[in-house]
């Protein structure tokens, strides 16, 4: 009797011998399928973020040169020259009209207006540059390690005769 056989009692109380249901002649071809793992690699889409574009002010200090005029006073210092008794001044350096004769002490002020310019800066806005944004796809190479299996056939004999 083998380790495979088993003993049953029989209805009459004996035991008796019966066969392994996996039992195949001697003279029969028998095959049995062994199977291995197999490392199919794809890829898979998922979402891996989200990205937003956005504007923001950013501010900077710039100095420009303006050009401002003024008007400054000069006052010039000329002779003159009676052009006779009681009558009025004629400049000698400049000609032009007579120069009417005051008297001493007369409080008639001279007033002339000056004028300058400010510097006057207007800020506008002004598109210099165009930006587009797309999605580009990139692919690379990259190394997956995982364990793979796989059946191997081996022989249990506990019997004494060669396989």
């Amino acid at each position: 009797m083998t380790s495979a056989d088993s003993l049953h009692p029989s209805p009459a109380g004996l035991p008796t011998v019966t066969e392994p249901a996996s039992s195949v002649p001697a003279d029969a071809t028998s095959e049995m399928v062994i199977s291995k793992e197999q490392l199919v690699a794809n890829g898979a889409w998922v979402e891996s973020g989200h990205v937003r574009l956005r504007r923001r002010v950013v501010s900077e200090t710039r100095t420009v040169d303006v050009v401002v005029r003024r008007e400054e006073l000069v006052v010039e210092t000329l002779d003159v020259e009676p052009v006779g008794p009681g009558q009025r001044y004629r400049g000698t350096a400049l000609d032009g009209p007579p120069v009417p004769r005051a008297p001493i002490g007369a409080n008639e002020p001279l007033v002339i207006l000056l004028r300058e310019e400010l510097p006057e800066v207007v800020v506008h806005t002004q598109v210099y540059e165009r930006v587009t944004a797309h999605v580009e796809t990139v692919t690379e190479m990259t190394l997956w390690r995982d364990s793979l299996r796989h059946e191997e056939i081996s022989v249990d004999d506990d019997s004494s005769r060669p396989v």
